[in-house]
């Protein structure tokens, strides 16, 4: 197996109401993120989430189709792309993304 030359370590925040949390938990199928390797939960909580994982770019397509799907829950997600110097913060909810980037 190669080495990730090129990756953007990542933390995905997903909040929102308790029944929703739970809806969400039983739809495994929608939420797999594609190329995602390394992958940890971090917080399970009644009313958060928090995974990590690591991709070759940040996972803004995913985010935009999930949050599209789940209304009610708010997805935060932190990526740090060593490798291209990038840092950023999105918030999306009803598949509209918010998106704050830093070339460090």
């Amino acid at each position: 197996m190669e080495p990730l030359t090129d990756y953007c370590q990542q933390r995905l925040l997903i909040a929102g109401p308790q029944a929703e949390l739970r809806k969400f938990d039983r739809d495994a199928d929608g939420t797999e993120i594609p190329g995602a390797t390394d992958f940890a939960v971090v917080e399970h909580s009644a009313t958060r989430r928090v995974w990590q994982f690591v991709t070759k770019a940040p996972a803004l397509k995913f985010l935009r189709g999930v949050s599209r799907r789940w209304p009610f829950l708010v997805f935060l997600l932190h990526y740090d792309c060593e490798d291209q110097r990038l840092v950023g913060m999105v918030r999306a909810k009803h598949g509209r993304l918010r998106q704050h980037r830093f070339k460090t």
